[in-house]
């Protein structure tokens, strides 16, 4: 039916904008880090690239994990791809 239709429009936007705003959250070394694992690169490879330490790219990861409320790098890559944040 149209209101059901209505509704689950309504609903997705919703969601949409709550995605944006955590995303809103992300620093600018967490995007880089997103990025670089989007790129499949391991933890070990993006401290080279980025002249920081694994165990400080655990923490970012850790922390952009928390703020994307996700459970996992796919997670978080395949959040940001399907809302067009990062290409692959």
């Amino acid at each position: 039916t149209l209101s059901r239709l209505l509704h689950q429009v309504t609903k997705e936007r919703e969601e949409t904008r709550e995605v944006q705003a955590l995303f809103e959250t992300l620093t600018d070394r967490e995007w880089d880090i997103l990025r670089h694992l989007a790129n499949g690169r391991r933890n070990e490879d993006v401290a080279t690239m980025l002249y920081i330490s694994p165990q400080t790219v655990h923490t970012h990861v850790r922390n952009l994990l928390g703020k994307l409320r996700v459970h996992s790098k796919l997670e978080a890559v395949a959040l940001a791809v399907r809302h067009r944040k990062i290409e692959v």
